[in-house]
């Protein structure tokens, strides 16, 4: 297994690459920006034609926005049982300033809980697991390898984490082992450990 970065739009996204061939695409991008997308995510060596999957971090514009798009263009799309009631809620911010956005459809999604996440990447040749971890949203969910590599999208750094909820996902992934963490915007850091 192996993860490769790309960034367009001062937002960062990934793909993790099974031992079978498999490529997920970890978040979507930008409503209206598919073509700019495959473009920034020929920086890692890979085609949109490769990808066999997408899981979005989150249901906000410039996480999930092309969903759509990837679903018409055969892309299997994850939703997580803690996702499903945002996407409306996303959508509807969308419609309201592009009336040409691809909508998702949702009869084609595939639904899994987060618990069942491990057997389903292990299936693909990829060690680890998708684990819910709120706090920049309620439908926030992080992917973990068995390595130590987490991809948390918009989840709060540990300085800058007030709420609950974020500080509870952050001790989740500590307990974890991560050892470094790729945010959606900003820099990778590493986890200190004391």
């Amino acid at each position: 297994m192996e993860i490769k970065h790309f960034s367009y739009r001062k937002t960062n996204y990934h793909l993790i690459l099974g031992g079978d061939g498999k490529i997920v695409a970890f978040d979507a991008g930008w409503p209206g920006t598919y073509f700019e997308y495959a473009k920034a995510m020929k920086d890692t060596g890979f085609g949109i034609e490769q990808v066999d999957f997408a899981v979005v971090s989150h249901f906000h514009l410039d996480h999930a926005g092309l969903i759509g798009e990837m679903i018409k263009d055969g892309i299997t799309c994850v939703v997580f049982d803690n996702q499903a009631d945002k996407i409306d809620e996303m959508e509807g911010i969308i419609l309201k300033k592009q009336k040409d956005y691809v909508r998702i459809d949702k009869s084609k999604l595939l639904r899994m809980k987060c618990d069942e996440s491990r057997q389903w990447l292990s299936s693909l040749g990829i060690q680890g697991e998708v684990v819910q971890t709120p706090g920049h949203s309620t439908d926030s969910v992080s992917f973990v390898s068995d390595d130590g590599d987490a991809l948390i999208g918009d989840l709060y750094r540990e300085e800058i984490a007030l709420d609950p909820e974020s500080r509870l996902s952050l001790r989740l992934l500590r307990n974890k082992k991560v050892k470094n963490i790729y945010p959606a915007h900003g820099e990778n850091y590493l986890v200190q450990y004391e």
